[in-house]
């Protein structure tokens, strides 16, 4: 079946991860947020992260929208 083959390319498992890393990544900056700004290296990681998981959350949900749909 088609969906259950999409359905196992969004791992849960990362989409965890990436939700704990930006938290992380947005405690970091509260915390020193002066140090940070100065790095353009952490932006360019913070912004692929959140766009990595916006990704596979926009996958998630067209599949849960198929599952609903059957």
């Amino acid at each position: 079946m088609l969906l259950t083959s999409h359905w196992q390319k969004i791992p849960q498992s990362q989409i965890k991860q990436l939700e704990i890393d930006i938290q992380n990544d947005d405690k970091e900056l509260a915390s020193n947020y002066d140090k940070h700004i100065e790095n353009a290296n952490f932006f360019v990681a913070y912004n692929k992260k959140k766009a990595e998981l916006d990704q596979l959350l926009e996958d998630w949900e067209t599949v849960q929208t198929e599952i609903d749909n059957l």
